[in-house]
């Protein structure tokens, strides 16, 4: 007859307790495990919390600064948290294990991004354990007015533009597929067509390059002028200085009157970016129509890597007077000089121009699909004659209208008188001072980089 085995009272009594102990131990192990959780993602709310408020002040939106109130994980609208519009509140709660000390509330400026308030916020398990975020007059996470990020961004049709954005713009950049850093090559002339990395506006939603891209983030070029410290941009007279499509214009200088303007000139553009600060000298009746920046970063030449045509066998000088007229084809010539009331086409290709090209009188030169190359850098155009030129549409100058050498101790870049200038392309003359006078209308060039610009006179000078 079997004996049946069973378990004495105090052998259940310890099984229950060894049981009970390893319970303790695993709940134990569990709500750590948890808290230290719910502390990892309330440090990762707060910071969203905190680049959100920051982003949306910078940005402009609803025409007002945004903050962000810890304890409730509210981003909200306004200066103050009290006196926010609660249907604009984005609310993100921490986790209830979770309790708040230090900095409790904090905006920021409107397009500056700056921080109210300075300090530390304290985030504090229900276990002891801290996690903290400062926020300091950099911001949190250091987002600048005056911080540029230099990126490749590609267009549909396949090229390349080199361009600076404000770093708050990064997100839309990356989402369309543009890449940190700048281009390996400049690809084409439309790889710098938006191209010359300017500095752009976190507000603006503008067209930007030659081909019509639009860049849902950056502004149009207008002007990059290279020179370091001295007055770079002097407008005066009744001059109409203006950069069509909202467009921006960059100065390199440090100079604090950077940008001078005076008599009853006028400056109009989307936003001007200097260098200098203040950057701007306005007298008299004169006035700049846009948003001035000062004391961004210097922006490197663009098209520093681009290829010098080479030199062939040279001809003659092309001097016409009197009223002939001549058609000539791309080659290397001495130069080309035109006046009286002579007229001179040039065909498409490249044009190696030894002391330059000059025009007065009543002139005409006109060429479509040409790029002019003078290493000396001479381009003198005054009368009451006209020049119309177009770049070339392909190939390696695609884009590029005039080049002028980059090595050239200086260049000048001249145009004056009563007549009518129309370039269409890009003006890449980065030793060039430009002199802009007279009484005609000049539209010169897509965009432009050079040293400096002296405009007087009456006249309207624009970049299209």
């Amino acid at each position: 007859m079997k004996q049946s085995k069973s378990f004495t009272l105090i052998e259940v009594l310890v099984s229950i307790g060894i049981v009970g102990a390893i319970s303790g131990v695993a709940i134990t192990a569990y709500r750590s495990y948890q808290l230290n959780n719910d502390l990892s993602m309330a440090t990762q709310l707060v910071n969203q919390g905190i680049t959100r408020a920051q982003f949306l002040s910078m940005t402009g939106s609803q025409d007002s600064p945004w903050g962000y109130d810890v304890a409730t994980g509210t981003i909200f609208q306004g200066e103050t948290y009290a006196g926010r519009i609660v249907a604009l509140d984005e609310i993100y709660p921490l986790p209830p294990s979770i309790s708040v000390a230090g900095l409790n509330t904090v905006s920021y400026s409107r397009m500056y991004g700056q921080p109210s308030t300075e300090g530390v916020i304290v985030l504090i398990s229900q276990g002891g354990n801290q996690s903290t975020i400062s926020v300091t007059a950099t911001g949190v996470p250091p987002i600048n007015e005056s911080d540029l990020l230099t990126i490749c961004h590609r267009n549909a049709d396949g090229s390349l533009i080199t361009v600076n954005i404000a770093l708050a713009q990064w997100p839309a950049a990356s989402v369309a597929g543009d890449t940190r850093g700048a281009c390996a090559l400049v690809q084409s002339s439309s790889a710098f067509s938006a191209a010359s990395s300017l500095e752009s506006s976190a507000e603006s939603s503008v067209a930007g390059g030659a081909g019509g891209t639009t860049l849902p983030f950056s502004q149009k070029p207008g002007f990059l002028l290279l020179e370091p410290s001295a007055i770079a941009l002097n407008i005066s007279g009744n001059s109409i200085v203006q950069v069509k499509n909202n467009g921006l214009i960059t100065i390199n200088s440090a100079n604090a009157k950077a940008v001078t303007i005076s008599s009853n000139a006028s400056l109009t553009c989307g936003s001007v970016s200097i260098v200098g600060n203040p950057g701007t000298s306005i007298a008299e009746n004169a006035k700049i129509v846009g948003t001035i920046y000062s004391g961004i970063s210097a922006v490197s030449d663009p098209l520093v890597s681009l290829d010098t045509p080479t030199k062939g066998i040279v001809n003659k000088s092309i001097n016409k007077t009197g009223n002939v007229s001549t058609t000539i084809d791309p080659g290397t010539y001495t130069s080309i000089s035109v006046s009286g009331n002579a007229s001179v086409k040039l065909n498409p290709g490249i044009y190696y121009l030894v002391n330059g090209i000059s025009l007065s009188g009543n002139g005409n030169v006109t060429g479509s699909g040409v790029m002019i190359y003078s290493p000396t850098g001479v381009f003198d155009l005054s009368g009451n004659g006209n020049i119309t030129l177009t770049a070339p549409s392909s190939g390696t100058y695609k884009g590029i209208v005039v080049y002028q050498s980059r090595t050239a101790p200086s260049t000048t870049f001249s145009v004056g008188g009563n007549g009518t200038v129309n370039i269409t392309g890009i003006v890449y003359a980065p030793k060039a001072s430009f002199d802009i006078f007279g009484n005609g209308t000049n539209i010169v060039g897509s965009e432009i980089i050079g040293n400096n610009a002296t405009v007087s006179g009456n006249g309207k000078f624009i970049t299209q």
